[in-house]
């Protein structure tokens, strides 16, 4: 019961991925008709409810008859709205705009106010005088065609200022271009843009924070809207739902301007190429930015075009086995180095009271969320990833003796009481709050993870070799996707070279290291850079690492200088994520993973497993799913 209900969390997951694809199939139809984004978003709700609820019936005492007729009064209503959006301006008017004469006119009080300015009535004459610190003096008169705007006196307004239940209307083009605004008319929405010509470039940044506790830097966005004179808005999403986050708003057609994919390939290339932009034409300007997307594990590229740009990265900065340095020293072992070692490491962690508290409570493994237990695959395969390339061609590790020897491996470890056995169903937090709590000595984490772990009592060490057994060769961690990539929404209303320019400068900045030389700069600051432009190295900038004791800190310096040692360069199939993205295989691949937590806990034979592996290889889906894999694989030479 325990292994299935690890699958159920997926299912939300798949049900947002069936939304997105079917939304974003009408969303490229609707583009080619140049339709409005609101009638996008409206689509959209109608594909979020048809997809959660599915058809819905709709009762009718005769359908044969015709449809009632709008009343006349709601037609000629519907032909004469107009529209008017206020780009970046503190503009709310309290009744909608209207035609008067063929001009739009609206709110004098609610247009000039919220543009800033200060005002005047007189009463005398009827007129309102407008005053602004940096905008033109403007004048308005009840009845008068004749107004002064600015330095000029207009010889006549194209509609006279009138006064309706005390409220004075004003012609909205005459006095946005007075007051300096660009007014730009949308005829098919019947909708008029107003924007400031002038106005400090404003979009919208999400992104993924790396440290579940997160500070505002300061300094940081300060000195980028100083140096960049833009105002960025950013979204810090911490990780456990960043990925659900992401697809939501997508879903929504909601992206932020310049969004985090922190799976560069978690949409197929059809959606792909419809919420995001094509970047190749810009990038020749901007000299990091296409260093970063032509050299760099992460670059989403479909049909020779680039559409994400990686953020930067240490490839090996991931999850990998760290250790409880002190129980080891407490209990007189030596670091293991072999996955034989490790196990009886566990075994007396588990037994042998490593804690001293005089109970048997602890366990010698703990896993659960990002905190998974495929490392003991990649220990015994060899490969961080279920598919590799192996002399130019897909090699799958799932149908391989060694993943049938790391199963084994894991299911003699839960026999023995060793994991934790809650592990297929806990949760990222709760396995870390366990580890916080002193009852594992084993589990996967980050370099910044196990020093975040380490204090006065227990002291966590990153593994520096990890072998099969001792002829092996060793592994390491790898990030084998990159640390996420920065794609553009298609539907930004901004220009793209404001945003590329603004993430170049970031990206440039963070690759020179050049940051700690900001005036006030601060540890918030630089974690804020770790989430928006990435860690090109683990060892530098790290708060965690340094405020470790320098024995301490020496050690996992040590343990990341031989990870460096071993490399997984040209050898992994990230871009397999764009198959699995479409929901293809899904049924196959959750089977897989069903049939592995069965294995490790007993509820399936040796016989049972290679019988299942061995069907599975032959089914017309895995034959498809593998040909699909090894064109991807063409696709990339």
């Amino acid at each position: 019961m325990k292994s299935q209900l690890i699958f159920m969390q997926l299912f939300p997951f798949e049900n947002v991925l069936i939304v997105v694809h079917q939304f974003q199939k009408a969303r490229i139809a609707m583009k080619r008709s140049k339709l409005r984004r609101s009638v996008v978003t409206g689509l959209t709700a109608v594909t979020l409810t048809t997809a959660l609820m599915g058809d819905v019936k709709v009762h009718a005492e005769n359908q044969d008859a015709a449809p009632h007729p709008a009343p006349e009064w709601f037609d000629e209503q519907w032909r004469n709205a107009v529209y008017v959006s206020f780009e970046d301006l503190q503009v709310s008017l309290t009744a909608p705009p209207r035609l008067v004469g063929g001009v739009m006119m609206v709110q004098a009080r609610a247009l000039l106010e919220g543009l800033g300015y200060s005002l005047t009535w007189d009463a005398n004459k009827r007129s309102i005088a407008a005053s602004h610190e940096k905008r033109a003096f403007l004048t308005f008169q009840v009845d008068s065609l004749q107004s002064p705007l600015g330095a000029q006196i207009s010889d006549k307004l194209p509609e006279a200022p009138f006064i309706e239940d005390g409220t004075m209307w004003i012609p909205l083009r005459a006095a946005a271009e007075a007051a300096g605004l660009s007014v730009q008319w949308d005829e098919r929405g019947r909708l008029a843009l107003v924007s400031d010509p002038n106005a400090i470039p404003k979009f919208k940044v999400m992104t993924q924070v790396t440290m579940p506790e997160f500070e505002t830097p300061s300094v940081l966005l300060k000195h980028m809207e100083e140096q960049l004179e833009s105002n960025v808005e950013i979204s810090w999403i911490p990780p456990d739902y960043y990925r659900e986050k992401t697809m939501v708003m997508i879903a929504a057609g909601d992206m932020a301007d310049l969004t985090l994919f922190n799976d560069p390939y978690m949409l197929n290339d059809e959606i792909m190429e419809s919420v995001v932009m094509d970047l190749s034409g810009y990038l020749s300007d901007y000299p990091s930015l296409q260093t970063l997307a032509s050299s760099h594990t992460g670059t989403r590229v479909i049909d020779g075009h680039i559409y994400a740009i990686p953020r930067l990265s240490d490839a090996h900065n991931a999850a990998f086995p760290s250790i409880r340095k002190d129980w080891l020293d407490r209990l007189g072992l030596i670091v293991p180095q072999t996955m034989d070692e490790l196990y009886e490491v566990m075994k007396i962690f588990a037994k042998n009271d490593p804690d001293g508290d005089g109970k048997t409570n602890t366990w010698g493994l703990v896993g659960g969320g990002n905190r998974s237990l495929s490392w003991v695959e990649h220990a015994f395969t060899g490969s961080p990833e279920r598919f590799s390339i192996r002399d130019g061609k897909i090699t799958d590790h799932a149908v391989s003796p060694q993943e049938t020897e790391s199963l084994q491996w894991l299911a003699r470890a839960y026999k023995d009481g060793l994991i934790d056995p809650d592990f297929a169903v806990m949760s990222s937090d709760q396995a870390m709050q366990k580890l916080e709590d002193g009852k594992a000595g084993l589990a996967a984490l980050t370099l910044e993870e196990a020093a975040g772990l380490t204090k006065d009592k227990s002291i966590w060490l990153p593994l520096p070799v990890l072998k099969a057994n001792a002829s092996s060769a060793p592994i390491a961690p790898w990030a084998s996707k990159g640390a996420g990539a920065y794609a553009i929404s298609s539907m930004t209303k901004d220009d793209p070279a404001v945003i590329l320019n603004w993430l170049e400068y970031g990206m440039k900045m963070t690759k020179e290291d050049k940051w700690s030389e900001t005036d006030g700069w601060s540890p918030a600051d630089q974690a804020a850079v770790h989430s928006l432009f990435g860690q090109p190295d683990m060892l530098k900038n790290n708060e965690q690492l340094d405020k470790l004791p320098t024995p301490v800190k020496e050690q996992y310096v040590s343990a990341v200088e031989q990870w460096r040692s071993v490399s997984y360069e040209d050898q992994l199939l990230p871009e397999a994520n764009v198959v699995w993205s479409s929901g293809k295989y899904a049924e196959m691949n959750q089977q897989l993973e069903q049939k592995k937590y069965e294995f490790i806990m007993g509820q399936l034979t040796l016989e049972q497993w290679n019988s299942f592996i061995q069907d599975m290889a032959k089914s017309q889906a895995y034959k498809e799913m593998m040909k699909e894999l090894e064109a991807l694989l063409a696709d990339r030479t």
